[in-house]
């Protein structure tokens, strides 16, 4: 009889795997796919956004970059060249720029992205009373010692300047913004 149960136990043992041992190892192998699946899913979007967060950057620091080469060569007429009203353009009506810049499809992913140049501003005049701490506003604008309540538009020695990129991404609405103060270049004899 111990012959009889050793071949039994031993033909058992060469058959293989059962089908319920072969249900559970599919289990396990396909929730493990799952999750490799997920992780590799989650990398490739946080890849996409990490692009375009890198063009946003790329693109706000282009646009601030236009705007300083303007200034090194008329920093007065920097606010009029790029603030959103067209009758104060340095080259006549409608000749610079204004406020809002396009991209190249290339620059930024999506349609509808925009790029606005703010100031502290209104209704087209600068004001050195507005209050906004990225500027760290209110602030003398004009240099002289005073934060006063009228425009500086003609007198500012400092330009507070925000470049704003907004576009509709991989995980929605994304605004990224560059904030700087343009002071005027004085040539040294």
């Amino acid at each position: 009889m111990n012959s009889r149960r050793e071949n039994l136990d031993r033909t058992r043992g060469e058959r293989g795997l059962t089908l319920l041992e072969m249900l559970m190892a599919l289990a396990l192998f396909s929730g493990i796919a799952m999750g490799m699946l997920v992780c590799f899913s989650r990398a490739a979007t946080s890849d996409e956004v990490s692009s375009e967060n890198m063009k946003a950057r790329a693109a706000a620091a282009r646009v601030m970059e236009a705007i300083r080469d303007y200034s090194a060569a008329g920093f007065d007429k920097t606010y009029a060249y790029y603030n959103s009203v067209a009758s104060d353009d340095p080259g006549g009506h409608g000749t610079a720029p204004g406020n809002t810049v396009t991209l190249a499809s290339t620059e930024m992913p999506g349609a509808s992205t925009t790029v606005r140049i703010e100031f502290p501003d209104s209704n087209g005049q600068l004001y050195e009373n507005v209050t906004d701490s990225s500027w760290a506003m209110p602030r003398d604008l004009n240099g002289d010692d005073a934060v006063g309540a009228g425009a500086v538009t003609a007198t500012y020695k400092l330009l507070p300047v925000r470049v704003v990129v907004s576009w509709h991404g991989i995980r929605g609405a994304k605004t990224y913004s560059l904030v700087t103060l343009i002071t005027a270049k004085e040539v040294q004899r």
